[in-house]
């Protein structure tokens, strides 16, 4: 037994090997074998072997001391668990013989997690669930799960939408006390003369108002209405007012906040609001009275903003119409395609179009027209057809007035706050320009191969918007202004006053789609509470952050079925050829868009030790041997597998083009 000098002793030993330990605190990255790393906060990385990776998550914060390996890399032991994030989840049942487990869908967690026997109930094999992690692994490896639902079977129509709407958490019922809500709001919108403030309304029922949307579209939000005047055009752009209906903080309310935005998945819509209202009670709906947010804008011939106003009114629009009937009146003049009494309103706001958008050439950015990829599919909602299409001129007329509208908004915010001394209550969304650890990258490139342009301060919009205009009027730049776009921040949504470079607008803030988006239902209740010589009031401080978390979500989830049904799409087409479009590169390969169904697929292209491939980071662009990818490169490319499994296209390329020797030097 050892007396008090001698424990003494070797406690102090014990501090001593403990203090000469090297210490650090960073998250698990797990990988598709049975070893992992630990990222450190310092940003050192840390070898993680496949004993200790058995007790973690991807994800989880970890206190870990440090070795040097026989490779001479730094080799981690898990010391504790200061934090895990993945406690929900989505997979796939799996039997083994006696023992139930879940594949949990992430592309980091390599191993199965263990169903209890009280947990497997009903459940089989191949079915997809969605569960909750009950006992983490550290300290023994041994994690367990409590299966909380079964969305379904990969046979199942429909499964993709499910089980996406499981993955990203994605409200998809309402509860009964909404339900009670939406029956009342109901029997308002039912009764004209119950309308909510009608009496503070202006009445313009007696205006040509009109909706042009997708023939399909059931919850039309804007309505548009033009008057010529001499040196332009009086615009009317009517939104729906579901701020009339909905209290804030309300049942409905928190529901709607909740979604942030309707989703459009292939086939079929999560809507922000029960589609009682946003398809019936809330839509702008022919013939019929309802409340709205109108923006009248003075527009010069020249496409210029001169003045604007927002007011609370009522409308009756005349006519629901399409883009395709409103294309062929103003592409191919066919004037029995619209009623009669619509051809010179239409005309009227298509000159209005074109005008503001040759303005937003002159003074603002306009970027490019993308094609949209429309997705017809089959009883067993799967595809059966992917149309490619181009916006038409019916899509220009409605983008310029909603851009118009939103613009006078952010600008109506903004001048609010001046005015009032304080922040107006008012969402924006901003868009912040480059990247700032991108920032020096595209200086060096301009000194290199725009010397003209390589004094301009690119983080000042003026700049921003004088260096993308000139870039834009010589096609030898396309490659050059794809590179800059890809060191783009994403735009957000903010409280505070901020520009969006991506439009090179000073001020923008959506409120043409208050049906769709929260955001905008926000907005409109700040411009109605500073028309009433109210503040904005107090914004709720997670209210940004919090909508655009759920947008980020929204998107994430529309992009995964998207790719889910053009791997199944694809499947069988296997060896076909397909022209495509290069969108990225990196120094391992290359992502590719096929130009007609719009799949992407990441393409290796691999060297050799002696002549390995040369990436160009400052350029974008991938050399091997005498080919070079770039941004925005047509290629020829093979499909050669379809991995259902991880919904991944594996191709080759075949063939691409390759820009003249004078491109080469300078690009």
């Amino acid at each position: 037994m050892l007396n008090s000098d001698a424990l003494q002793q070797l406690s102090k030993l014990k501090q001593t090997i403990q203090d000469n330990k090297d210490y650090g605190e960073g998250i698990v990255r797990g990988t598709q074998n049975r070893f992992g790393f630990v990222t450190l906060d310092d940003g050192r990385e840390a070898f993680l072997p496949p004993e200790e990776m058995q007790q973690v998550l991807p994800g989880d914060r970890v206190k870990v001391s440090l070795t040097e390996n026989d490779k001479k890399k730094h080799e981690a032991k898990l010391e504790k668990l200061i934090n895990s994030d993945l406690k929900e989840f989505v997979g796939e049942y799996v039997e083994k013989g006696k023992n139930h487990f879940v594949a949990v869908d992430h592309p980091q967690l390599s191993r199965w997690l263990f169903v209890p026997p009280k947990q497997r109930k009903e459940f089989k094999n191949g079915d997809l669930v969605s569960g909750i992690i009950t006992r983490h692994p550290f300290g023994d490896g041994k994690a367990q799960v409590k299966i909380l639902a079964r969305i379904g079977r990969l046979d199942e129509a429909g499964i993709e939408r499910q089980y996406m709407i499981h993955k990203h958490r994605l409200a998809s019922d309402w509860g009964a006390d909404v339900e009670q809500e939406v029956q009342a709001i109901k029997a308002k919108a039912d009764s004209p003369d119950a309308l909510p403030q009608k009496d503070e309304r202006e009445d313009l029922t007696a205006l040509h108002f009109v909706t042009i949307d997708a023939e399909s579209t059931q919850d039309m939000d804007d309505a548009l209405c033009v008057e010529r005047r001499d040196d332009g055009w009086l615009l009317y752009a009517a939104i729906a007012d579901p701020a009339a209906f909905v209290e804030p903080d309300s049942a409905l309310d928190k529901a709607a906040r909740q979604r942030a935005t309707s989703v459009y998945f292939p086939g079929q819509s999560l809507p922000m609001f029960p589609s009682e209202l946003s398809q019936d009670a809330f839509s702008l709906l022919a013939d019929v009275e309802r409340p709205v947010v109108v923006c009248k804008q003075q527009v010069a011939a020249n496409g210029e903003i001169t003045d604007f106003s927002f007011h609370s009114a009522v409308i009756r629009s005349r006519y629901k119409l399409s883009y395709n009937q409103v294309a062929d009146l103003l592409k191919n003049d066919n004037r029995d395609a619209v009623p009669a009494d619509c051809v010179e309103l239409l005309t009227e706001l298509h000159k209005l179009a074109t005008a503001r958008k040759q303005y937003r050439q002159d003074n603002h950015v306009v970027q490019e027209d993308k094609f949209d990829y429309v997705f017809r599919l089959n009883k067993q909602q799967k595809i059966e057809k992917v149309e490619r299409r181009q916006p038409t001129l019916a899509h220009q007329v409605v983008e310029e007035a909603m851009l118009a509208t939103n613009c006078c908004a952010g600008n109506f915010f903004a001048q609010a706050a001046e005015r009032i001394g304080q922040a107006s209550g008012g969402l924006f969304s901003s868009h912040a320009g480059f990247r700032p650890e991108r920032v020096n990258e595209i200086e060096q490139l301009l000194k290199k191969d725009k010397p003209e342009m390589d004094k301009l301060e690119v983080e000042v919009l003026d700049s921003y918007r004088q260096l993308i205009r000139s870039l834009q009027q010589d096609e030898d730049n396309t490659v050059l202004l794809a590179t800059l776009k890809r060191r783009l921040q994403p735009a957000s949504v903010s409280a505070e006053a901020a520009p969006h470079f991506g439009l090179g607008f000073d001020f923008y803030a959506t409120v043409t789609s208050p049906i769709r988006r929260y955001q905008d239902l926000h907005n409109h209740r700040v411009i109605k509470a500073l028309l009433a010589q109210h503040n904005g009031g107090k914004l709720d401080d997670a209210l940004a952050d919090e909508l655009q978390q759920q947008i980020v979500r929204n998107r994430q989830a529309c992009r995964q079925v998207e790719q889910w049904l053009l791997c199944q799409y694809l499947a069988d087409k296997a060896g076909q050829q397909f022209d495509a479009t290069v969108v990225s590169v990196a120094s391992q390969g290359i992502v590719v868009r096929l130009t007609d169904v719009g799949a992407e697929g990441f393409i290796p292209i691999r060297g050799s030790k002696k002549n390995p491939p040369k990436y160009d980071s400052l350029r974008m662009t991938l050399t091997q041997g005498d080919t070079t990818y770039r941004l925005e490169q047509a290629v020829r490319v093979k499909l050669d597998k379809v991995d259902l499994a991880n919904k991944q296209l594996q191709m080759s390329v075949l063939e691409s083009s390759q820009p003249s020797e004078d491109t080469a030097t300078t690009m």
